[in-house]
């Protein structure tokens, strides 16, 4: 079935509204960014798909967070992540449960 000229238009109207309130979403997120650190707490496997669960502070409040174990790299074991006094990651002020890690010794 062929739309109309206006029901394109609405469409793509609709379109890049979301795609800017999107770019502007991401943009705010980067620009508003804090690097701390953070300590490897436990190896996880859920659904057997393992993972790294670390934790860190954002203000007062305590973040815990997972990276899949497929990311780090592969020399690393889990004991010596957790030796470390601190691990690396970015996290967003605006939203503190948006994190990564950013440290280069553990990620590939």
């Amino acid at each position: 079935m062929k739309q109309s000229f206006k029901e394109t238009i609405y469409e793509l109207k609709y379109f890049l509204v979301g795609t800017l309130l999107l770019i502007s979403f991401f943009v705010l997120l980067v620009n508003y960014t804090r690097t701390t650190c953070a300590k490897i707490t436990e190896e996880s496997n859920i659904n057997s798909c393992r993972s790294i669960v670390y934790k860190f502070k954002a203000g007062q409040k305590s973040i815990t967070g997972n990276i899949d174990i497929g990311i780090l790299k592969k020399e690393i074991s889990f004991t010596e992540m957790q030796k470390m006094k601190c691990i690396e990651i970015n996290y967003s002020r605006l939203i503190p449960n948006l994190n990564w890690i950013t440290d280069k010794r553990i990620i590939k």
